[in-house]
């Protein structure tokens, strides 16, 4: 039986061919899986990044996010504050 070549993460998202980003016509509030269906406060965008959080950002009134550190798997670094997380393509 015939395997599939195995790669690590890093391996194959390198291997991704890279394009620019064309976010025209985007409009977050089209997508409502964002909203709070466990009821916490906070809106499922809020509860991954407080989930994927290297170092956790500190929840304030509203479940507002301020601080906080994330690792980008897109490009390997270091993201620092929330609307910072909020701006790369997996959190999107």
């Amino acid at each position: 039986m015939a395997h599939a070549d195995e790669y690590t993460l890093t391996e194959a998202i390198t291997s991704l061919p890279v394009a620019e980003e064309i976010r025209d016509g985007y409009k977050r509030e089209l997508y409502p899986h964002w909203k709070d269906d466990d009821k916490n406060g906070c809106t499922a965008r809020s509860d991954v990044l407080i989930a994927e959080a290297i170092e956790a950002p500190t929840v304030g009134a509203g479940c507002t996010l301020t601080g906080g550190v994330w690792h980008s798997y897109d490009d390997d670094v270091m993201v620092s504050g929330s609307s910072g997380a909020g701006n790369t393509a997996r959190f999107e």
